[in-house]
This record gives C-alpha cells, sequence and structure tokens, in this order.
C-alpha cells in the first residue's frame, strides 16, 4: 500500500466495559477489531490526522513504526502552544523509540 489515512475523532461516548484475563475494564479498538493482522501489511507513508498525543494515539503510532515503510506525517489536533508541546514531546519519544523500518521518518506536518 502506498498511503494510508488515519483520522483520529475525539468522542466523549463512554466505551462498553467488559471482563478481561486482567479484570474489568474497557477493550482496546485493537482486542475488538485485530487490525492490521496480516504480517505483510506495509504502507510507504502514514498520516496521523488530529494527532492529540493521547495514550491510545500514542500507541497506535508506535505500533506503526513497524508497518510505514518511508515516512510517518503526524498532523496535530490544535495549534495551541501548550498542545503543541505535548504533541512535540510525544513525536520525539517516537523518533527515539528502538526497532522499526531504519529508513522510517517522523515528521510533525
Amino acid at each position: 500500500m502506498e498511503e494510508l489515512e488515519i483520522v483520529f475523532e475525539k468522542s466523549n461516548t463512554p466505551r462498553e466495559e467488559v471482563e478481561t484475563s486482567a479484570g474489568r475494564g474497557q477493550k482496546k479498538f485493537w482486542e475488538e477489531t485485530k487490525p492490521f493482522s496480516d504480517v505483510y501489511f506495509s504502507a510507504d507513508n502514514v498520516w496521523l490526522f488530529n494527532f492529540s498525543g493521547s495514550k491510545e494515539e500514542f500507541i497506535l503510532a508506535s505500533r506503526f513504526r513497524w508497518i510505514v515503510m518511508e515516512t510517518m506525517i503526524i498532523k496535530p489536533l490544535s495549534v495551541s502552544q501548550s498542545n503543541k508541546l505535548e504533541i512535540e514531546g510525544a513525536v520525539a519519544i517516537l523518533k527515539e523509540l528502538p526497532g522499526g523500518h531504519s529508513e522510517l521518518d517522523i515528521i510533525m506536518a
């Protein structure tokens, strides 16, 4: 796949609580749907729109480091100075994580 675009949406609707092996909690998106279960799935470029730097979005972005071959472009949710600093911090941590493709470039647009 050449390009993949992901748009994060902010939702205040509560998620359904479920019983897990670790007790009561909320299922994560990838537990419910098993996205990208094909080990051969890859994309040259991935766009992450409305990225806020939340824990869930960061975890998903960190998993994408293994399937993105060239560039991960992160487009922030807002441009407020405090939020921008948080997002820049999350992007810096993503860049420092071990693993991923050697040619991967992570940029904030």
